[in-house]
């Protein structure tokens, strides 16, 4: 099971010892799991040999989606949950400026659910933003915190020398952020499979360059149309049911484990 694309996540001696480890194994495994399709190609183009797409998916007692409406308003609550270091750190501050800028349309609030708080770093990341801080919530309270959002940001580092890493990404609450029904914002490279998703299937709106005015243009044309809204936020739960669902990886998984424990061995 490859969570990521392993022989990116070190550096130096570390990545020597990634990379002939993995000749190794992918000389021996009879198949191999992976969260997204961008890692499983990654993997084919040096192996030449596929995998199973498991994706990051919902728990399984997961409430279904429930369809929510979009009218026109002035002030946009906006909600991040995770942590900020530097693989996101300059899409957060491009948001920064955008929500700051006084050719702003709508005024914003920002609610940061942050699992890695550093106490004034954290606070400095933000001067200028009008932001709440809660440094822990559960599951059940984090649906409850994105079904009444209006946004739901997830960024992932537009310049950050690890861009290998950036592309193959698969954050794990991409999943809750679809289901959720509020629009998903999303900061990330134009060729990251977040990228690609959320633009492939229309659930999402997508922000890959970094200038302030480009970016405030394009999150606003979507915030004044709440039929568009209404659009990407049933493509996105739609869409979550299809690739995200615990009975629909369960099966691929298992049905992969059948098929291969029936196969001979080479």
């Amino acid at each position: 099971y490859l969570f990521d694309d392993y022989l990116f996540q070190w550096r130096g001696a570390s990545r020597v010892l990634a990379k002939r480890y993995e000749v190794q194994f992918m000389k021996t495994v009879e198949t191999f799991f992976c969260p997204n399709p961008y890692i499983e190609q990654a993997y084919i183009s040096r192996h030449s040999k596929s995998g199973v797409i498991v994706y990051n998916m919902l728990e399984k007692d997961h409430p279904p989606p429930a369809s929510r409406e979009f009218s026109k308003r002035n002030e946009m609550q906006v909600t991040f949950a995770g942590s900020v270091y530097h693989a996101n750190r300059d899409s957060f501050e491009l948001f920064r400026k955008i929500i700051a800028s006084p050719r702003r349309t709508y005024s914003y609030r920002l609610s940061l659910y942050l699992s890695n708080f550093r106490g004034k770093t954290s606070q400095k990341s933000f001067q200028g933003v009008d932001f709440d801080l809660i440094t822990t919530a559960d599951g059940v309270k984090l649906r409850a915190v994105y079904a009444a959002s209006d946004l739901l940001f997830l960024p992932l580092g537009l310049d950050t020398g690890i861009e290998e890493v950036i592309r193959t990404s698969a954050p794990g609450k991409l999943a809750e952020y679809m289901v959720s029904g509020t629009p998903i914002l999303a900061i990330v490279p134009s060729n990251s499979f977040v990228h690609w998703y959320l633009n492939e299937y229309q659930c999402g709106i997508t922000v890959n360059e970094n200038e302030v005015g480009f970016a405030l243009e394009k999150i606003e044309r979507f915030l004044s149309n709440p039929e568009l809204l209404r659009t990407i936020s049933r493509n996105a739960q739609a869409r979550a049911m299809v690739d995200f669902s615990f009975e629909a990886n369960h099966k691929r998984f298992m049905d992969e484990i059948v098929e291969t424990c029936a196969s001979p061995l080479h």
